[in-house]
């Protein structure tokens, strides 16, 4: 079997995300030769990508890494939505704090774990890249709905020749 690559995070880069990009590359680089290292640098892999979904959602990041994935279910799009998009954010953050910070007792295992922070970023960055592309359509075909169906409240329009935008 062969070890996974930074490579494999082409796409990462290619879409704009070049700081995720950077941290990934950060994390793989000690893939096979620490695998702990390799876990503790995922903790920034998963803040990038954070930093990344927030400003796609042009939102203000709230306090801890842990609430700023708790928060995504509230701000995400239900069509959005990806089954274990949160439990696998919250499962690298986990993980990568048991790497960053002591804990008495945790027992650790570095190569299953690098596997798993490693797998999942992949699927969290795909979902993201996607995301990316989508979401402005979204807003804008959101927006258009909007505009055509205004509430019962306002008054319909007579004409639609009389808008206030310029005539071309």
């Amino acid at each position: 079997m062969n070890s996974p690559s930074i490579k494999e995070f082409d796409f990462v880069q290619k879409a704009g995300f070049k700081n995720t990009y950077n941290c990934i590359e950060k994390a793989m680089k000690y893939y096979d030769e620490d695998s702990e290292t390799c876990c503790k640098y995922f903790r920034e892999v998963i803040e990038s990508a954070l930093n990344d979904i927030y400003k796609i959602l042009n939102d203000t990041k709230p306090g801890d890494t842990f609430e700023q994935i708790t928060n995504l279910i509230k701000i995400i799009p239900p069509k959005f939505t990806k089954e274990n998009l949160i439990t696998e954010l919250h499962n690298i953050r986990i993980i990568a704090n048991n790497y960053n910070h002591f804990t008495e007792g945790e027992e650790k295992n570095p190569t299953k774990d690098r596997y798993t922070c490693y797998y999942a970023i992949l699927k969290i960055e795909e979902w993201i890249v996607n995301f990316s592309k989508e979401y402005p359509i979204f807003l804008e075909e959101e927006r258009k709905k909007t505009y055509s169906n205004p509430s019962p409240d306002q008054p319909k329009e007579k004409n639609k020749e009389s808008s206030s935008w310029p005539m071309i």
